[in-house]
Protein backbone atom coordinates (compact mmCIF):
# COMPACT_ATOMS: atom_id res chain seq x y z
CA UNK A 1 0.00 0.00 0.00
CA UNK A 2 1.10 3.53 -0.59
CA UNK A 3 1.19 6.25 -3.17
CA UNK A 4 1.69 4.52 -6.50
CA UNK A 5 4.96 6.18 -7.46
CA UNK A 6 6.37 5.86 -3.93
CA UNK A 7 6.08 2.05 -3.66
CA UNK A 8 9.59 0.56 -3.72
CA UNK A 9 10.50 -1.69 -6.64
CA UNK A 10 11.02 -4.73 -4.40
CA UNK A 11 7.48 -4.37 -3.01
CA UNK A 12 6.06 -3.94 -6.52
CA UNK A 13 7.80 -7.09 -7.68
CA UNK A 14 6.73 -9.05 -4.58
CA UNK A 15 3.07 -8.21 -5.24
CA UNK A 16 3.29 -9.85 -8.66
CA UNK A 17 5.51 -12.67 -7.45
CA UNK A 18 2.96 -13.74 -4.85
CA UNK A 19 -0.37 -12.81 -6.41
CA UNK A 20 0.30 -13.64 -10.05
CA UNK A 21 3.33 -15.91 -10.40
CA UNK A 22 2.59 -17.82 -7.19
CA UNK A 23 -0.93 -18.59 -8.38
CA UNK A 24 0.34 -19.49 -11.86
CA UNK A 25 2.83 -22.00 -10.38
CA UNK A 26 0.13 -23.58 -8.19
CA UNK A 27 -2.25 -23.96 -11.14
CA UNK A 28 0.52 -25.52 -13.25
CA UNK A 29 1.15 -27.92 -10.38
CA UNK A 30 -2.41 -29.16 -9.85
CA UNK A 31 -3.96 -28.84 -13.31
CA UNK A 32 -2.30 -31.83 -15.04
CA UNK A 33 -3.69 -34.34 -12.52
CA UNK A 34 -7.15 -32.76 -12.71
CA UNK A 35 -7.09 -32.78 -16.52
CA UNK A 36 -5.98 -36.39 -16.54
CA UNK A 37 -8.86 -37.29 -14.21
CA UNK A 38 -11.24 -35.25 -16.39
CA UNK A 39 -12.57 -33.26 -13.46
CA UNK A 40 -11.68 -30.82 -10.73
CA UNK A 41 -12.18 -27.27 -9.57
CA UNK A 42 -9.50 -24.63 -9.11
CA UNK A 43 -10.68 -21.81 -6.85
CA UNK A 44 -8.57 -18.67 -6.57
CA UNK A 45 -9.15 -16.07 -3.89
CA UNK A 46 -8.78 -12.73 -5.63
CA UNK A 47 -9.94 -9.35 -4.37
CA UNK A 48 -12.48 -6.67 -5.12
CA UNK A 49 -9.36 -4.61 -5.87
CA UNK A 50 -8.97 -6.69 -9.05
CA UNK A 51 -12.35 -5.38 -10.21
CA UNK A 52 -12.52 -1.83 -8.85
CA UNK A 53 -10.17 1.08 -8.31
CA UNK A 54 -8.79 1.04 -4.77
CA UNK A 55 -6.57 4.08 -4.11
CA UNK A 56 -3.12 3.41 -2.64
CA UNK A 57 -3.24 -0.27 -3.61
CA UNK A 58 -2.22 -0.05 -7.27
CA UNK A 59 0.31 -2.88 -7.34
CA UNK A 60 -1.77 -5.20 -5.19
CA UNK A 61 -4.81 -4.47 -7.38
CA UNK A 62 -2.86 -4.85 -10.63
CA UNK A 63 -1.35 -8.18 -9.55
CA UNK A 64 -4.75 -9.53 -8.48
CA UNK A 65 -6.33 -8.28 -11.71
CA UNK A 66 -3.58 -9.91 -13.79
CA UNK A 67 -4.14 -13.21 -11.98
CA UNK A 68 -7.93 -13.02 -12.41
CA UNK A 69 -7.59 -12.19 -16.11
CA UNK A 70 -5.09 -15.01 -16.64
CA UNK A 71 -7.46 -17.47 -14.95
CA UNK A 72 -10.36 -16.14 -17.01
CA UNK A 73 -8.39 -16.72 -20.19
CA UNK A 74 -7.39 -20.21 -19.06
CA UNK A 75 -10.90 -21.22 -17.93
CA UNK A 76 -12.27 -22.18 -21.39
CA UNK A 77 -9.19 -24.30 -22.08
CA UNK A 78 -9.48 -26.00 -18.69
CA UNK A 79 -13.20 -26.61 -19.24
CA UNK A 80 -12.36 -28.70 -22.29
CA UNK A 81 -10.57 -31.08 -19.90
CA UNK A 82 -13.44 -31.03 -17.36
CA UNK A 83 -11.70 -28.64 -14.95
CA UNK A 84 -13.64 -25.67 -13.59
CA UNK A 85 -11.89 -22.38 -12.77
CA UNK A 86 -13.62 -20.17 -10.22
CA UNK A 87 -12.66 -16.87 -8.57
CA UNK A 88 -13.82 -15.46 -5.24
CA UNK A 89 -13.40 -11.68 -4.90
CA UNK A 90 -13.86 -10.57 -1.30
CA UNK A 91 -13.46 -7.05 -0.04
CA UNK A 92 -11.36 -6.15 2.97
CA UNK A 93 -11.14 -8.99 5.50
CA UNK A 94 -10.05 -8.05 9.03
CA UNK A 95 -7.14 -10.40 9.67
CA UNK A 96 -5.12 -8.06 11.87
CA UNK A 97 -2.46 -7.45 9.21
CA UNK A 98 -3.56 -3.95 8.20
CA UNK A 99 -4.69 -3.06 11.70
CA UNK A 100 -1.06 -3.62 12.78
CA UNK A 101 0.22 -1.24 10.11
CA UNK A 102 0.25 -3.52 7.06
CA UNK A 103 2.50 -2.37 4.26
CA UNK A 104 4.54 0.77 4.83
CA UNK A 105 2.69 1.54 8.05
CA UNK A 106 -0.64 2.20 6.34
CA UNK A 107 -3.62 1.05 8.34
CA UNK A 108 -7.30 0.58 7.67
CA UNK A 109 -9.72 3.17 9.05
CA UNK A 110 -12.08 1.92 11.75
CA UNK A 111 -15.34 0.72 10.20
CA UNK A 112 -13.74 -0.23 6.87
CA UNK A 113 -14.96 -3.29 5.07
CA UNK A 114 -18.32 -4.94 4.96
CA UNK A 115 -18.18 -7.59 7.62
CA UNK A 116 -16.73 -10.38 5.45
CA UNK A 117 -14.64 -12.79 7.49
CA UNK A 118 -12.02 -15.36 6.57
CA UNK A 119 -14.61 -18.00 7.53
CA UNK A 120 -17.05 -16.50 5.00
CA UNK A 121 -14.42 -16.87 2.28
CA UNK A 122 -13.65 -20.46 3.32
CA UNK A 123 -17.35 -21.38 3.32
CA UNK A 124 -17.78 -19.81 -0.12
CA UNK A 125 -14.80 -21.75 -1.48
CA UNK A 126 -16.26 -24.99 -0.10
CA UNK A 127 -19.65 -24.20 -1.66
CA UNK A 128 -17.98 -23.56 -5.02
CA UNK A 129 -16.01 -26.82 -4.90
CA UNK A 130 -19.18 -28.71 -3.96
CA UNK A 131 -20.94 -27.10 -6.93
CA UNK A 132 -23.44 -25.20 -4.81
CA UNK A 133 -22.22 -21.73 -5.74
CA UNK A 134 -20.60 -19.95 -8.68
CA UNK A 135 -17.79 -17.41 -8.41
CA UNK A 136 -18.76 -14.38 -6.44
CA UNK A 137 -17.94 -11.00 -4.99
CA UNK A 138 -18.18 -11.18 -1.20
CA UNK A 139 -19.32 -8.27 0.96
CA UNK A 140 -22.36 -6.04 0.75
CA UNK A 141 -20.39 -2.87 -0.13
CA UNK A 142 -18.37 -4.68 -2.74
CA UNK A 143 -21.46 -6.28 -4.28
CA UNK A 144 -23.26 -2.93 -4.32
CA UNK A 145 -20.33 -1.18 -6.01
CA UNK A 146 -20.04 -3.95 -8.60
CA UNK A 147 -23.79 -3.82 -9.34
CA UNK A 148 -23.86 -0.02 -9.49
CA UNK A 149 -20.93 -0.03 -11.89
CA UNK A 150 -22.82 -2.40 -14.20
CA UNK A 151 -25.90 -0.19 -14.08
CA UNK A 152 -24.07 3.15 -14.37
CA UNK A 153 -20.62 2.50 -15.85
CA UNK A 154 -17.92 4.83 -14.56
CA UNK A 155 -20.05 6.32 -11.77
CA UNK A 156 -17.94 4.77 -9.01
CA UNK A 157 -14.70 6.03 -10.59
CA UNK A 158 -16.08 9.57 -10.92
CA UNK A 159 -17.33 9.53 -7.32
CA UNK A 160 -13.99 8.27 -6.09
CA UNK A 161 -12.08 10.92 -8.07
CA UNK A 162 -14.24 13.71 -6.60
CA UNK A 163 -13.81 12.32 -3.11
CA UNK A 164 -10.02 12.15 -3.47
CA UNK A 165 -9.84 15.70 -4.82
CA UNK A 166 -11.97 16.94 -1.92
CA UNK A 167 -9.81 15.12 0.67
CA UNK A 168 -6.53 16.19 -0.95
Amino acid sequence: MGRTLDVPEQVRREAFEVNFWGLERIVRGVYPAMAEAGRGTIVAVSSIAALRVVPFESYYAASKAAAARWLGCFAPEAALAGVRIRIVAPGYIPTGFLERGGWHGMSVPVGSGSGVTADDVAQTVCAIVEGRRASTVLGWRESAITLADRLVPGAYDRLLARRMLRNG
